[in-house]
Formats: C-alpha cells, sequence, structure tokens
C-alpha cells in the first residue's frame, strides 16, 4: 500500500457539520488526533520509500455529505467511519497522474462534456468550472446557462448554478487545444469583411457620382450643342451619341408645317387625357358632366367619343368619381380607365358596355397598357404598382414596389419603354413619382415578379414621361424647380450595362421652354409621319397658353398659339380631311386640329 504525502495535495477544504458539544466526543476526537498523526508518520515513512508517483501528482478527495443527525446520534460510529477512511487506499479513479507518465490518460478528461471539443487555452473555449467542481468549456457553459435557454443547473449533477459562478481555472495536467492562431485569424478575417464593406460602401458611392456626372457631362454637351446652332455653327449630335434613328439621305428632308383646322368643342369640361381609335376613327377625351350629382346609379364622369368622319359624338359615363388616367387598345376597341372611386373597367367603344369591373385596394393615379393586351398596369397613391390580368381580375397578377422609398408618392404617370441590350429591344417600365423617375424590368422578361428596380439620376419636380416605339427614344420632363429653371425635356435611349448590370440612360438632347408649368400635363414625343428622320417633340407651354413643337435633329421650334391650357397630344396618321395627318391638342372642353 502506498499513500501521497501532505505536501502532494494542493489544497484541502474540510468542512464541518454543527453538532453539540459533548464531553465524550471530545475524548473520541483527542483520541482520533492522536491516530491521525500515527497515522501520518507512517506515511512520511513510506513515502520516502516509494518512487512510483511523481511529487507533482495532484490528489482530488471528495467526501461524502452525511447528516448531522446521524453523527450526533452515534459518534462513535462516527469515528469509527473517520479511521476507516483514513486507513482505507484511495482509489485510483480519484487521482489524475502526470500526462508525461501515464499513456493510459482518457482523452476524454481533455474536453468538454458538452460539445465534446478539446479545452483550449485561449478564452473563447478555456476550461471553467462551477461551484460544484465539473468541468467545462467556457463558450459552452456560457450559453448553456444563457437566460434564453433557462438552463439553470449543472450539466453533469443538476445542481443549481449561475453565469456569475464561471470560475476560470489553470490546470497543469490536461492538454488544452492551442488555438491561439486560429482565433487571430478569426479577428482578421472580421477585419477583412468590414473593410470589404467599407470599400463596397465607397464603391457605390463612387458608381453614383459617376452616373451623376455623366448626367452632367450629357447636358454640358446638348447645351454646346445648342449655343453652336445659335450662332449659326454646324454641330452634329451623333458626335455624342449614335443615332438609332434610321436615315433615307436619297429621300428629301421635309420641313414639318401645321395648319389650324378645326375646333371640337364638348360641353363637359374636366378633360385631360386624349386617345385615338384608327379602327372607329374616333377621338376618345375624359369628361366630367356637371349637371348631375354623381352617384352609383348616375355616375357623372366617363368618356365622349368625337367621330372625326360624320362630326357625332357621344357619352359614356363610366365612375362617381374623378377618373384618373385611361388607355385605349386600338386593335380591339377597348378602353381601360381608372378613377378615385377604386375601380378600374375595361369597357367596348363600340357598343359602350363595360366588360369587366375590377375593385381596386388604393386609390389610383395612373394606367398603363403592358406588351401583352390583357395585361394593364395601375399606379396607386402609395408609390405601388399592380398588375391586372383580364382574365383573372380577383387579385392582381404581381406588384411593382420601389426600393429605398422615404416618403411614398403618387404613381403620376407610366410608360412601357424598350431599352437595347446585345442588340436586342427588350421591355420596361417606367414609372413617374411626384419627385422621381423608376424602371422596373427582367433580364428574361418584364411579366414577372423576379424583377430589377432602378431610380433614374434625374432629379427635380416631374412632369411627365412618353415612348416613341418606331424611333425607341423615351421622353421625360420636368416642371421648373431648383434643379430646373425651365420646363425641362430629356430625349433618353436607355442601354443595358454588363458591367454595372443596371440599365443607362444616355442623354440625346435637352429641351426648354416656359418658365411655368402648373398642370401635370403630359408631354409627348412622335415619329414625323411624312419623315422617318425626324423626331417631334410636343410640350405644353402654360406662359403663352398654348404649346411648343420641337424637331431634335433638324433643329427648328415651331410655338402653337391656342390661347387655352393645353393637357395632352395626338397625332393621328393619314386622314381624308388631310393626306399626311392630323396633329390635336387637348383643352378642359375643346379639341384643336392641325393639318400637316
Amino acid at each position: 500500500m502506498s499513500y501521497h504525502s501532505d505536501h502532494d495535495y494542493d489544497a484541502i477544504e474540510v468542512y464541518n457539520d454543527d453538532t453539540d458539544s459533548y464531553d465524550e466526543e471530545d475524548e473520541d476526537m483527542a483520541e482520533m488526533t492522536d491516530e491521525l498523526s500515527n497515522t501520518s508518520e507512517e506515511i512520511d515513512d513510506n513515502d520516502n520509500e516509494d518512487d512510483d508517483f511523481d511529487d507533482d501528482s495532484s490528489v482530488e478527495i471528495i467526501e461524502n455529505e452525511t447528516t448531522s443527525n446521524q453523527q450526533s446520534s452515534n459518534p462513535v460510529l462516527s469515528n469509527s467511519a473517520v479511521n476507516n477512511e483514513a486507513s482505507l487506499p484511495i482509489s485510483n479513479s480519484h487521482v489524475i497522474p502526470n500526462a508525461e507518465n501515464n499513456d493510459l490518460l482518457d482523452s476524454e478528461t481533455d474536453c468538454c462534456i458538452i460539445c465534446g471539443d478539446q479545452y483550449t487555452n485561449s478564452d473563447t473555449h478555456h476550461i471553467v468550472t462551477l461551484r460544484c467542481g465539473h468541468l467545462f468549456g467556457k463558450s459552452c457553459i456560457e450559453r448553456w446557462l444563457s437566460p434564453e435557454l433557462r438552463n439553470q443547473r449543472c450539466p453533469t449533477c443538476s445542481r443549481t448554478a449561475r453565469r456569475r459562478e464561471i470560475i476560470k481555472i489553470y490546470a497543469q495536467n490536461l492538454r488544452p487545444l492551442d488555438t491561439w492562431k486560429l482565433d487571430e485569424s478569426i479577428k482578421k478575417i472580421e477585419c477583412y469583411k468590414k473593410q470589404i464593406e467599407q470599400m463596397g460602401a465607397e464603391i457605390k458611392k463612387l458608381n453614383e457620382c459617376n452616373k451623376q456626372l455623366t448626367i452632367e457631362n450629357d447636358f454640358l454637351k446638348a447645351k454646346l450643342i445648342n449655343s453652336h446652332d445659335k450662332s449659326g455653327g454646324k454641330t452634329d449630335i451623333n458626335r455624342f451619341k449614335s443615332s438609332t434613328i434610321s436615315s433615307n439621305s436619297s429621300k428629301r428632308s421635309k420641313a414639318f408645317q401645321i395648319s389650324h383646322l378645326k375646333d371640337i368643342t364638348f360641353s363637359e369640361k374636366g378633360s385631360r387625357y386624349l386617345c385615338y381609335s384608327h379602327i372607329s376613327d374616333q377621338l376618345v377625351v375624359n369628361i366630367l358632366n356637371s349637371n348631375i350629382a354623381p352617384n352609383a346609379m348616375f355616375p357623372g364622369f366617363g368618356v365622349r367619343m368625337l367621330n372625326l368622319e360624320n362630326n357625332t359624338n357621344e357619352a359614356f359615363f363610366l365612375h362617381t368619381k374623378v377618373m384618373k388616367g385611361m388607355v385605349l387598345n386600338s386593335s380591339e376597341g377597348t378602353l381601360v380607365t381608372i378613377s378615385l372611386d377604386k375601380t378600374m373597367k375595361h369597357s367596348s367603344i363600340f357598343n359602350k358596355a363595360v366588360i369587366d369591373n375590377i375593385q381596386l385596394t388604393n386609390e389610383p393615379w395612373s394606367v398603363a397598357k403592358m406588351p401583352d393586351n390583357n395585361l394593364s398596369c395601375v399606379g396607386y397613391r402609395n408609390s405601388i404598382i399592380d398588375v391586372y390580368d383580364r382574365r383573372h381580375t380577383s387579385e392582381p397578377a404581381f406588384t411593382f414596389t420601389p426600393t429605398s422609398v422615404d416618403i411614398p408618392t403618387p404613381v403620376a404617370s407610366m410608360s412601357v419603354i424598350e431599352y437595347s441590350h446585345n442588340h436586342q429591344r427588350k421591355t420596361a417600365l417606367l414609372s413617374m413619382h411626384l419627385d422621381s423617375f423608376w424602371l422596373y424590368f427582367s433580364r428574361d422578361n418584364l411579366i414577372t415578379n423576379n424583377y430589377e428596380c432602378f431610380k433614374l439620376p434625374m432629379q427635380g419636380k416631374t412632369l411627365s414621361c412618353d415612348f416613341d416605339k418606331k424611333s425607341g427614344y423615351t421622353l421625360i420632363s420636368f416642371r421648373p424647380s431648383q434643379k430646373h429653371q425651365r420646363t425641362t425635356h430629356y430625349i433618353l435611349d436607355f442601354e443595358y450595362d454588363d458591367q454595372s448590370s443596371n440599365i443607362v440612360p444616355h442623354i440625346i438632347n435637352i429641351l426648354e421652354s416656359g418658365n411655368q408649368q402648373v398642370q401635370l400635363s403630359q408631354s409627348r414625343i412622335f415619329t414625323n409621319l411624312n419623315d422617318d428622320d425626324s423626331i417631334l417633340i410636343c410640350a405644353p407651354d402654360d406662359n403663352s397658353q398654348g404649346a411648343m413643337i420641337w424637331d431634335y435633329k433638324k433643329r427648328f421650334t415651331q410655338p402653337i398659339r391656342t390661347n387655352m391650357m393645353i393637357y395632352d397630344f395626338g397625332l393621328i396618321s393619314r386622314h381624308h380631311s388631310s393626306p399626311r395627318g392630323l396633329f390635336s391638342c387637348l383643352g378642359e372642353y375643346t379639341i384643336k386640329l392641325y393639318k400637316l
């Protein structure tokens, strides 16, 4: 039998139960002290002869707690138990030998019982203990005792434990996993990630600045063109941006001239929108019947259809509140109208019948037709756009939502445009809010929920937007503001940039009109019916109570004196009254027709 001497113990804590003092117990304790001293001397003698154990080995003695009642009731038995415990050999299970001298060391003693991983010498998974004495990895026991898990007990003995009771210990005979380099690498990776995020934000900011500078550069180029033209110099706009319009050098250019034909006046007021149906040869305008109070039985807002061939007209009332937009499918003769009564209606202009009546989720502000004639876009007051399929009108087919909008503003106008990508023309939806323009597009097909949203870099108070399919050019207009001193019109050509994965607007030209524009009137862009090389831009001019017509390539400007506010324009192809076509201007209750 071999024992360890007293100096081999790192620390021994003795807990004495409170008992009553008896004379007999004092005598027994004195005898027990003598026996223990004799035993200690024997241990010292044996310790000098026994070289099998290392002097630095640690011994852990686990004492079982007994109740004080048993010790006080039978003190003799208690003393004999103490004597027996002192004379019995200590179990090897309580001795943790030095790992260098024992090849049979259990690998589990170096591992955390919660995760099964080896202890580390870093703060992350350092060896710690609780009041009960069981060992764990620091991060594991902190997570185990977290308030969210509500595990307030030791995982081994289920004794009550708290996170504040965790104590870090330093054990010489445990072999922790060296994770210092790993932790340093993780810290460096996190630092690099933050640097990458900062650099990404800087790159994004620089890209936005680059776009803005590109816009300003194009603006200065357009200014230079205008100044050269005014001074008699010759400047080719194709120096700055190649035109996609087909030109025929053998065809002689013809000047754009108009002459007044007639006025069409109707009794109702409130007209804002103008459409033309070439099948029925009818002009369609929205009207307000001010003679009756609108209600569900007698709607007071509708359209008036003006036949240009026989000079007849008919009224068709549809809504109980103000109409906010209408589009005409000329090939089918169907009209789509929206109103503040939160309805969208599909109607036939041939038999004046409502085909579909769709209840909307919000107050609509604009409407547009998609390339698929079955789909219609409705722009709401809260910046959201719903796309409805007239074959399934119970709910929207999908929804467009702009990103990063601080204050929702109404979608005042919309237009389906085209952009070039890999020598192909693709479709996108351009929406005009009161302070910005947004593009919605998809690389595969616009008619899908998998779309991308892009805000045009132009800023200011918006006026309108339009698209000319024949030339592929888009027109956006701004009202006078701090950004634009006068009413300003941008002619744009959109192109998809593979490098930035976005649609880039190229400014073809910039035109300016008056310094006052109160109404949200519609500006239009057309290809000249008699000259494919001529692109016409028509815009209202509140200063002169008329309109302005430009040809961006021929560089001429023609004012139109109408003596009324102009809200919309229309171009009618070859007509019996004018073989070269008609040009129309819409006032509040009058349509002025001009021969080309």
